[in-house]
């Protein structure tokens, strides 16, 4: 399984539940890019866009490692503010995914913590898929044509986040999905999310799986549904 980072929305544990691309399908596309897991695990070419340029600044970066590179990568012993190091902002994006903070997968914190390790051995997996695809720093809603013999996996942010997905300090709608996704022929895409919106209710919908996920609030964990949207 590749997985380059511990991204706190990443759907890694759940791909053994996802439905694989149908038959016919040339290229992955990642409207909302994400931790990639999905077109990484593919085998397929992928395109995908990437609206937090931080994130995307991350797999450019990555685009340009070696194994050698990701395997010399330092970690630190002590905890300490990576940004003394002046390295670029994709590789800061890539440790602040990994070990920053007690809570990974976050881009809030800027102090690594040595108690966790860089996933090197799955990154440097990695590397050979991702020079196969291409992430586009940009909103899909706007940039996106679809192609024949394209398959999407959607994955979409969560109601409410803040996080530059369209731009400034506004929040993430289901209606930008809906409309994006109405544009789309049938049967060329699948969604997962974490709720029912009603923007979805016209979708074909089960549940996909339980999970238990970090509590970013309150801390521990808590049960989340993840349900599989089709059209």
């Amino acid at each position: 399984m590749i997985k380059i980072t511990r991204y706190s929305g990443s759907k890694t544990r759940l791909l053994k539940f996802l439905p694989q691309p149908p038959e016919g399908t040339r290229r992955i596309v990642e409207p909302y890019a994400g931790s990639l897991a999905y077109s990484l695990n593919s085998g397929l070419p992928f395109l995908a866009y990437e609206i937090n340029p931080k994130v995307a600044a991350m797999y450019d970066w990555l685009r340009y490692q070696t194994s050698s590179s990701i395997a010399a990568l330092p970690e630190p012993i002590e905890k300490v503010d990576i940004r003394s190091y002046g390295w670029s902002e994709g590789q800061n994006t890539y440790y602040q995914l990994n070990g920053c903070s007690t809570m990974l997968g976050q881009l809030s914190s800027w102090t690594f913590y040595p108690q966790h390790n860089l996933p090197k051995e799955k990154t440097v997996q990695a590397l050979s898929y991702l020079a196969n695809g291409e992430v586009v720093c940009g909103d899909c809603h706007e940039l996106y044509d679809y192609r024949k013999e394209d398959f999407l996996f959607v994955d979409p942010p969560y109601v409410g986040t803040s996080a530059n997905y369209i731009g400034g300090e506004e929040s993430y709608h289901p209606e930008q999905t809906r409309e994006f996704l109405d544009r789309m022929p049938k049967g060329t895409w699948a969604m997962t999310y974490s709720s029912r919106p009603k923007e979805f209710a016209d979708y074909q919908c089960r549940v996909l799986c339980k999970v238990k996920v970090p509590n970013i609030r309150k801390g521990g964990t808590t049960e989340r549904t993840e349900y599989l949207f089709t059209s």
